[in-house]
């Protein structure tokens, strides 16, 4: 029980940083795609 709780916390962590890490980089992407089609 507790070895699955110890476990399950950092992926959850893992997770939760990877999401904010690919929603980062689509908004950059976005960004970067945005300014060139103004230039």
């Amino acid at each position: 029980m507790w070895f699955g709780y110890f476990l399950k916390v950092p992926y959850q962590i893992y997770c939760y940083y990877q999401d904010n890490f690919l929603i980062k980089s689509d908004g950059l992407l976005t960004t970067i795609v945005g300014r060139l089609s103004i230039l």
